[in-house]
């Protein structure tokens, strides 16, 4: 695969970074291909290292899987929940888990399962994520290996909980502002339409780093006012094209699918953490 010349550089200024950090974190937006540079980065371990990477959620591990298996030649193993990886006898060069299965267990971790000294490579997708508790935990673990090298990737470095990543990376290598991947012809402009929603009570609303407090809006969306404010022309926008809606809450979620189905019976569907895998990739497929 002939990389983008944005997806070069990331690769050639990660590769270069390392040289004099343990840990380092690349930003790309969504939509140009931050799994490619990761595939090519994985390249540059030697045969017979392992690498680890991690990620949230059941579609992002599937992506990893897919496009560093097809890019490297070496089919990655998938640790997560009733997958275990190893299983064939022999240990797997990649080895794409989840960041709830590294930590699950009661006694000791499922990541206990993993000799720290057999990894050259640590990679956390979705890198904003990686100041939580659970993500620290997973990271002290494999680095207990002092060779190890840790590669973050993320589209959005802001945490809104407003903890530097600087406690986890010691440099970003490569920044790529989708204003830029915009100019250069790699994503589409933005057309953004406003809704505004006067039943809602802004009051009830908190900032917290610099945003909306998630609970609260969840809370305050719940009410059947501004859900109709929301479907209404949300769904005169969008007739006739497939759309994805992002909600604050499950609750939220459902809701709005109820809604959405009023005006198309059946053809509304949401996913959310719960949602079975085999069913969101239907759904998604769908």
């Amino acid at each position: 695969m002939d990389l983008r010349p944005y997806q070069y550089q990331a690769v050639k200024s990660t590769i270069e970074s390392w040289k004099n950090h343990q840990s380092v974190l690349f930003v790309l937006p969504t939509g140009t291909g931050k799994t490619v540079v990761i595939a090519e980065i994985c390249k540059s371990v030697p045969s017979g290292r392992r690498i680890m990477i991690l990620a949230h959620r059941h579609e992002l591990i599937q992506q990893l899987h897919q496009t560093v298996g097809d890019m490297t030649g070496n089919v990655p193993d998938i640790e997560q929940a009733g997958r275990f990886a190893d299983s064939w006898g022999w240990p797997a060069q990649t080895i794409c888990s989840s960041i709830q299965t590294q930590v699950s267990g009661r006694k000791s971790k499922r990541m206990e399962r993993f000799n720290p000294f057999d990894f050259d490579l640590l990679v956390i997708d979705e890198a904003h994520h990686a100041t939580a508790k659970s993500y620290r935990r997973v990271i002290e673990h494999y680095s207990a290996n002092p060779n190890l090298k840790i590669l973050g990737c993320t589209a959005t470095p802001d945490r809104l909980d407003e903890e530097a990543l600087g406690q986890i990376f010691d440099v970003v290598s490569f920044s790529y502002p989708v204003l830029d991947a915009i100019s250069d012809g790699w994503l589409v402009p933005i057309k953004q339409q406003m809704i505004y929603v006067k039943s809602m009570n802004w009051n009830a609303i908190k900032h917290r780093g610099g945003d909306l407090s998630e609970s609260d809006l969840a809370r305050e969306m719940e009410f059947e006012q501004p859900l109709h404010e929301i479907v209404v022309p949300a769904y005169e926008l969008t007739k006739g094209r497939k759309t994805l809606v992002f909600a604050p809450s499950v609750v939220v979620a459902e809701r709005l699918c109820e809604l959405f189905d009023r005006y198309e019976p059946g053809q509304a569907r949401f996913v959310c953490g719960k949602t079975p895998a085999q069913q969101r990739d239907d759904i998604f497929s769908d």
